[in-house]
């Protein structure tokens, strides 16, 4: 899977005099040389669709935020269960709580020295139940903390197991991923 940039999702909020150089972007470049592979997560689809109804990017920042995580972890494991039914099935929406609150300006307020003039709601997800998964490396960590690397389980699970190369992005989908 590559995460899409804010401004392929959000392409009427992107500067008119920005040109693309390519009608195919880098992410159609990488999905198109490896379709054959049949292990290409596309998620581009599901986050076009679920941003008529929802904010899924930050604000003053380049990344998504917990719902864009969300929609990113459905369509990750709905491609992984084709592959490995014993997958369970992605939480629903209604299993979180919907919270919001006031956060101060993030990356792209910090690149301009405005991170307290440009605050943001952030729109958060909180598990209803707690989560299943805990945190074994680093100790003290979470799942979402924003390090190289975090090992989750859950404890006594027969789940599979998964070795994720990631980048930023997927630091908000951690959580959600941990659970399966």
């Amino acid at each position: 899977m590559v995460a899409p940039d804010k401004a392929s999702i959000y392409p009427e909020l992107f500067p008119q005099t920005a040109r693309r150089v390519s009608q195919l972007s880098r992410t159609d470049q990488i999905l198109t040389a490896t379709a054959d592979l049949g292990a290409t997560i596309d998620v581009r689809r599901a986050l076009l669709d679920e941003k008529r109804h929802v904010r899924l990017y930050q604000k003053t920042d380049t990344h998504w935020n917990q719902r864009g995580a969300f929609v990113a972890y459905v369509a990750i494991i709905d491609a992984l269960r084709l592959q490995l039914p014993s997958i369970p099935p992605p939480e629903p929406l209604s299993a979180f709580a919907q919270e919001t609150d006031r956060i101060p300006g993030m990356d792209l307020a910090g690149m301009m020295g405005l991170t307290r003039v440009l605050g943001e709601e952030n729109l958060r997800l909180v598990p209803r139940n707690g989560h299943r998964y805990v945190v074994r490396e680093p100790a003290g960590w979470t799942a979402d903390a924003d390090i190289g690397r975090v090992v989750t389980e859950i404890p006594g699970s027969t789940l599979p197991r998964a070795v994720v190369f990631r980048d930023s992005f997927m630091t908000a989908v951690a959580p959600f991923l941990s659970e399966h």
